[in-house]
């Protein structure tokens, strides 16, 4: 019985080795398009969903009102982060105003989408606003990501030379 059975320690990688993988997955992570639009997303439905529960709550405006006003706050945090921190491949670069037109045009049919799913949760189904607000959140997050990665964010034949990683991250 005093037979010695291979550690599973022994086994593990060194520390560094550990630290090494996990840095470069993390680095795997910053440089995934999808993954760095959804927490822009995140953070630009956060002041979505407060400008829409202020408008909503405090100012007393309807619910259509202060998704509106919630979207506009939304869309502007969303356009400077995506073009600062998501996507390098930008096909109206030159042309930023016509940028943020367009980024903001495919909003407005994420607009009409949250429009629908919160006309469903409060006016038929009599669900609170901001958790029907949240629930729209998840289908015009993926619209949006779609069309505006199509549309504006692809490389196209001018800025097929932009590397995915040349973000300005200062």
């Amino acid at each position: 019985m005093n037979e010695q059975v291979a550690s599973p320690l022994r086994a593990r990688l060194p520390v560094t080795t550990l630290i090494m993988l996990a840095r470069k997955r993390l680095f795997d992570l910053r440089h995934s398009e999808f993954l760095r639009y959804f927490f822009v997303s995140l953070a630009a439905f956060g002041l979505d969903l407060s400008a829409f529960s202020l408008s909503l709550r405090v100012l007393g405006l309807p619910w259509a009102a202060s998704a509106t006003i919630g979207f506009v706050v939304g869309v502007l945090i969303a356009y400077v982060l995506s073009i600062r921190f998501v996507f390098a491949g930008r096909k109206l670069r030159k042309t930023p105003v016509m940028e943020l037109l367009t980024f903001a045009l495919v909003g407005v049919g994420g607009l009409g989408l949250t429009q629908l799913v919160l006309w469903v949760g409060i006016e038929r189904l009599d669900i609170n606003p901001e958790v029907s607000k949240i629930s729209a959140a998840g289908f015009t997050f993926l619209f949006n990501f779609l069309v505006r990665k199509l549309m504006l964010f692809s490389a196209s034949s001018n800025s097929s030379a932009i590397s995915p990683t040349s973000h300005d991250y200062t």
